[in-house]
């Protein structure tokens, strides 16, 4: 999964692409870990492994706000990484909501209120899959079986060349990134009923 996301920080830094610089520095396992069971949240152990490689995306640093503005701190196109901190705190905002499941924990999130939830119920068969929650527009679907799936697929689109720099910033080709995404994840529903205008 580390092999995933060095990827990605090869293909934005291939994009010149400003979030970038704004990942924070990553996380001793130990903290990771206490600051998720005071919610009773248990973390697999790749989400725990993705913020020891760094705490997510950093929106608080000066001169953070021009880059804001531009739409540039996405990881991949639509969605910024949480930190730890923010992951938190969304948490924290949603779990307030009638259709947040408690078990759930954001690590992706989009400004539209749509965001990439893992699965942390350890009894459930979807432990540690990855669903896209939207605020009020629509259900929450399993996307990936795992986060380091997702994360290769993102890091295949970087390499091909599916993301690219738009007048919005990070863009995506849609077309092409479904049919990546559901190449690489044929075994999940979602991707062969997904069309690339919804």
């Amino acid at each position: 999964m580390i092999t995933s996301l060095e990827s990605i920080l090869k293909g934005m830094q291939k994009l010149s692409h400003p979030a970038l610089g704004l990942l924070n520095s990553g996380l001793k396992e130990v903290h990771i870990r206490e600051a998720a069971s005071l919610f009773k949240i248990d973390l697999p152990d790749s989400v725990v492994a993705m913020y020891q490689w760094r705490n997510g995306t950093n929106l608080h640093s000066t001169g953070t706000d021009k880059v804001l503005r531009m739409g540039n701190v996405c990881f991949f196109p639509g969605y910024l990484f949480f930190s730890l901190e923010d992951a938190i705190s969304t948490w924290n905002a949603f779990s307030k909501k009638n259709d947040w499941n408690k078990l759930w924990f954001p690590i992706f999130g989009s400004s539209a209120g749509a965001m990439y939830v893992v699965n942390c119920d350890r009894g459930s068969l979807d432990y540690g899959r990855i669903l896209e929650y939207g605020d009020v527009y629509f259900e929450a679907d399993i996307l990936f079986y795992s986060l380091p799936k997702m994360l290769e697929t993102i890091s295949r689109a970087y390499e091909v060349g599916v993301f690219y720099n738009g007048e919005m910033g990070l863009q995506s080709d849609d077309q092409i990134y479904l049919a990546l995404a559901r190449d690489m994840n044929a075994e999940v529903p979602y991707w062969q009923t997904i069309n690339a205008e919804d």
